[in-house]
């Protein structure tokens, strides 16, 4: 855990280690910018309370995973209250097993990039 933590703390992409049967969430400064007003309060909570809009979501990811399956998406949509109120965003999200000392899956590493931007941008026929 602790090399986990090292390198998601250094990482310039915005990556969350969401770790043990509770699914606490931990993140680097990119994640941070992602939870927007969220954060800090969400740190360290389990990540299916932190975005209990997404939680269907999250409870289906998680329970693939464990169960061996590999998670990617792409240009994901979502509808977040990230500053209090329902925003519609997009992410490209990966999923990476996190395991213990012995080499035993306990938690997820997600990195977490939004795309909002760029979706917006091709929606609107600009280039």
């Amino acid at each position: 855990m602790r090399t986990l933590t090292d390198v998601v703390l250094r990482s310039p992409a915005s990556m969350a280690p969401i770790w043990g049967e509770d699914r606490t969430l931990l993140y680097n400064d990119g994640y941070a910018r992602v939870c927007g007003g969220k954060h800090p309060h969400v740190l360290g909570t389990s990540v299916l309370d932190a975005w209990p809009e997404a939680r269907g979501f999250n409870e289906e990811v998680f329970a693939a995973y464990f169960a061996g399956e590999e998670r990617v998406f792409r240009d994901a949509r979502f509808v977040l209250g990230r500053h209090g109120v329902p925003e519609e965003i997009w992410f490209d999200l990966y999923y990476g097993p996190a395991v213990d000392e012995h080499g035993v899956v306990r938690g997820v590493l997600a990195t977490v990039l939004e795309t909002t931007d760029r979706v917006r941008t091709a929606a609107a026929g600009t280039p």
